[in-house]
This record gives C-alpha cells, sequence and structure tokens, in this order.
C-alpha cells in the first residue's frame, strides 16, 4: 500500500511540475546580437575642459556640443559640463 501511496505522489509531484514554466521577463526585446537582445537605454557623461595651463576649467560649461561619430545624433552640455543621449540602442560608440 505504501508502495502505490509513493508512486502516486512522485506522479503528481511530475505532473505539477511539468506544468510550470517561467515566463520571460518583461521589457524591451528585439533580435538577438553578441550580447543578447537590442535594448535601448541612455548614455550620460560630463566633459571636462581644461586651460592653456592644465588648470581646469569649472565654469560655465554649457552648450558646448557633444556629437557620436557616424551618425547625425548630437546633444549640448548644461553648465556643469553634463550630457545625455537619450534612447539610443546598445552598442559601442566614439563620441
Amino acid at each position: 500500500m505504501k508502495k502505490i501511496q509513493l508512486i502516486g505522489l512522485a506522479l503528481l509531484a511530475a505532473v505539477t511540475l511539468s506544468n510550470c514554466k517561467k515566463d520571460a521577463p518583461a521589457g524591451p526585446t528585439g533580435p538577438p546580437g553578441n550580447a543578447g537582445p537590442a535594448l535601448t537605454g541612455n548614455l550620460k557623461g560630463h566633459i571636462t575642459l581644461w586651460d592653456q595651463f592644465n588648470g581646469r576649467i569649472l565654469a560655465n560649461q554649457a552648450g558646448d556640443t557633444v556629437s557620436i561619430d557616424g551618425t547625425s545624433l548630437k546633444t549640448t552640455t548644461d553648465s556643469t559640463g553634463y550630457y545625455v543621449f537619450a534612447g539610443i540602442s546598445t552598442g559601442t560608440y566614439n563620441l
């Protein structure tokens, strides 16, 4: 009798586990590449300006243009030298 109960319990566990599945994570998807699916994000950074005496310029860095080579993408810096390219695809870029 115990043998039948153990077999029944094993079958129940096998059926229960076979119906489990892991859902794919939510979020953007795209064609897989070398590092996985193509995603988008923001590229952020700071520029640093130096004077002719090798001193860092800290004031008024607003309006400097930053562009991505090989594209028409451009952005400008704020007064601290901060810039953002929003919603660009994953990849390697030269600024």
